[in-house]
């Protein structure tokens, strides 16, 4: 099991029945790594989330990774289920949705169960779920902590997303779009993502040109956009509502004018 921002008494009782033998000699190992190995990751839920909707806490890598990859979360209420049984336990509670500080997305009703619908995706398309960055092709840009573009970039990867490491690749798919005037196809197949970095200076000159070619020309159609650039909170609320989420919320520090031009 993984366990993420568990209070003291939590982490003490997890390594009490980490340390002894439960009925039918079943033993519990905790993990610090999300993988195919892990079976329960636990969480700490919101206390009014009720029992249908039932809420993590936070957003830790954890958590996100789990959701992404299917793994179930639970609440520490399954600790002392387990405990007071002297056994492990199946859950009889699940944590079904994720948390935001954004209001706007908050009352969209975007993150409800959207745990769940991971869940659910992996459980009768196990070979092939629907993942929030699937078909997207994402470029970082601006500067970053090392580990913010780690985490980034390994939940964007666990969400289905394929990272493009050179300017010169993403001005290559660009102009494929402009020449065979098929980004409005492209949009729903395939989309480019400009992720802007907490900081950083303007675009290479050529990729600004190609850019704003495509964009241009999408001005009047419909989101979601075959080209997006957003900031990289992005990512995080997009794993939270299971689905890319609308460029309009994520207005990045820099490359004001791209950003305007794709929502």
């Amino acid at each position: 099991v993984a366990a993420s921002n568990l209070k003291e008494h939590d982490k003490a009782l997890l390594k009490s029945i980490c340390t002894r033998s439960l009925a039918g000699n079943v033993i519990v190992k905790t993990t610090e790594t999300i993988s195919k190995k892990t079976t329960l990751c636990i969480v700490p839920v919101e206390t009014n989330s009720g029992d249908s909707n039932i809420r993590a806490c936070m957003r830790t890598l954890k958590v996100m990774k789990s959701a992404l990859v299917g793994i179930p979360i639970v609440s520490t209420d399954w600790l002392r289920s387990c405990e007071n049984g002297k056994r492990v336990l199946q859950p009889r509670n699940y944590v079904r949705s994720l948390p935001t500080k954004e209001m706007e997305i908050e009352n969209s009703g975007d993150l409800d169960y959207s745990v769940a619908k991971l869940a659910a995706s992996w459980y009768t398309q196990s070979k092939a779920p629907v993942l929030p960055f699937q078909t997207i092709h994402v470029y970082l840009c601006g500067r970053y902590s090392p580990d913010k573009r780690k985490n980034i970039q390994d939940l964007l990867k666990t969400g289905g997303a394929k990272i493009i490491s050179k300017a010169q690749e993403v001005s290559s798919r660009l102009k494929s779009m402009v020449t065979s005037n098929k980004s409005s196809s492209i949009a729903s197949s395939c989309r480019i993502v400009i992720l802007c970095g907490d900081s950083g200076g303007p675009l290479p000159s050529s990729l600004q040109r190609d850019l704003k070619a495509v964009l241009d020309g999408e001005q009047h159609r419909p989101s979601p956009k075959a080209v997006t650039v957003v900031d990289s909170q992005w990512v995080i609320e997009s794993v939270a509502c299971a689905k890319p989420m609308p460029s309009k919320f994520f207005e990045p520090a820099f490359n004001k004018d791209l950003w305007k031009l794709s929502i």
